[in-house]
């Protein structure tokens, strides 16, 4: 006989030995830690994950199954998963879908399951997993308003804004409504070093903690151009997607809200001044409504009471596009070209 065929088949003989030995184990290993809410304790060649996939389906197949989650199912979705958590760590969806439906019954294990996926290092790029893990705090923990349990969830909630595009509305939201939690329990807002706001008005306090949160962005940007390194809380991906938020934008509608709304409110009214100087230099924006108005107009659109008119010629009252007014060619900046003339 060739000796080669010979070893061909004793090496297909192992073979299927050995796949006999591991396929037997995995059967039996993959039903007692499905029903079970048990992990396998020995890694067999990769196959972990493989069982935590089967886990997987079977999960789906009994969540199928129930009515509700309440206290007889929850601690068998706890169990189921965490032995598919335990199988395959870097399995994202189980933490987020499964939390999800342990957060009402059970917020505590909820966040327990994912704590775990938070600390793995393999979903650091993952938003989903902080987000989650703060809005289950800030909305089924029993002790959810006090500021021990907000900042337990602002911390998640920065990881998620840092983690996510920058655009993600949910995760920046989450941030704000937690900030503005916060700063309504302490029921003040340093402005300045000279200014203290009292903060009467759950508006007031999400407008200020989106003011904060601009205001904090900008010290660290201009810190790290002023030295030339990042800020140490900050990744520079992180630190990037922050940057994205586009603030102004997302407080704008907020304080022409809040103006009519709460306009016998001093308190409301003297932050919405205070933010508005310090945000808003050089934008034109009405008085009475805080609606942006255009160059030469005369009244607000938005309400009608008349506005400070700008970008007007000073000859002819044209509306100026230009350095040069484009209807007499007048100079419609005189005290600069006069600077130009002296330097």
């Amino acid at each position: 006989m060739n000796k080669r065929l010979v070893i061909h088949v004793m090496v297909m003989l192992i073979t299927i030995i050995v796949g006999g030995y591991i396929a037997r184990q995995l059967n039996s290993g993959v039903e007692r830690t499905a029903m079970e809410g048990k992990a396998f304790s020995t890694t067999y060649a990769g196959f972990n994950k493989f069982a935590s996939d089967i886990q997987w389906m079977l999960f789906i197949n009994y969540a199928g199954s129930i009515k509700s989650v309440n206290k007889d199912t929850a601690p068998i979705i706890y169990k189921k998963l965490k032995a598919i958590v335990a199988n395959d760590p870097g399995f994202a969806k189980a933490y987020e879908m499964g939390a999800l439906m342990l957060s009402v019954e059970e917020p505590e294990k909820a966040l327990e399951i994912l704590e775990i996926g938070f600390g793995n290092k393999a979903l650091s790029s993952n938003y989903k997993i902080p987000l989650y893990a703060g809005l289950i705090l800030t909305h089924y923990f029993p002790d959810k308003e006090t500021n021990k349990t907000l900042s337990r969830a602002e911390k998640y909630s920065k990881v998620a804004v840092a983690r996510s595009s920058g655009g993600e509305k949910g995760a920046i939201g989450q941030l704000i409504y937690v900030r503005a939690k916060k700063i309504k329990n302490d029921g003040t807002y340093t402005f300045s070093k000279d200014v203290v706001i009292s903060v009467t008005s759950d508006k007031q306090a999400r407008i200020i903690a989106l003011f904060d949160e601009w205001r904090a962005t900008q010290e660290k940007s201009m810190a790290m151009n002023s030295t030339n390194s990042m800020p140490a809380d900050f990744s520079p991906v992180g630190f990037d997607n922050f940057n994205k938020i586009n603030y102004t934008e997302m407080i704008l509608p907020l304080i022409q809200s809040a103006k009519q709304s709460e306009s016998e409110n001093k308190d409301v009214i003297d932050t919405i001044t205070l933010i508005r100087n310090e945000m808003f230099k050089g934008r034109h924006l009405c008085d009475k409504c805080i609606f942006s108005y255009g160059p030469g107009e005369k009244f607000c659109s938005s309400c009608g009471i008349n506005v400070q008119v700008y970008g007007i010629c000073p000859k002819c009252s044209s509306v100026v596009k230009g350095r040069f007014c484009s209807s007499c060619g007048t100079d419609a900046v005189p005290h600069k070209a006069e600077q130009v003339r002296h330097e």
